[in-house]
């Protein structure tokens, strides 16, 4: 990938990230508490441009109600939707059986 083509899409998550802060009923710091990450952690992503981990990224979702993939990829799977993958993922095995079937 591409360092244009990496910093556009990390500024969408970013985006995605202002919006969902936005539009919670809690403040940006209660967030941040919910999630269990320090202060400076929105400041050093949305302002600064840091590049957060993963599992910071996770927390974050979870604080704000939002999928993962959701802040990453903009598009909202339904829990179970997001189980079926969980599951599939866990068992490399089965998911090429039924990636296999689909094909």
């Amino acid at each position: 990938m591409e360092r244009d083509e990496l910093t556009e899409q990390m500024d969408e998550i970013r985006e995605r990230v202002r919006a969902a802060i936005d539009s919670h009923e809690l403040s940006a710091r209660q967030i941040l508490i919910k999630a269990g990450l320090g202060p400076s952690f929105l400041g050093g992503f949305l302002i600064e441009k840091k590049d957060p981990r993963l599992s910071s990224l996770a927390k974050l979702a979870d604080a704000l109600g939002v999928s993962l993939i959701y802040l990453i990829y903009g598009v909202e799977l339904s829990q179970e939707s997001e189980r079926v993958l969980r599951e599939l993922d866990k068992n490399p095995a089965r998911r090429d059986h039924i990636l296999g079937l689909l094909q």
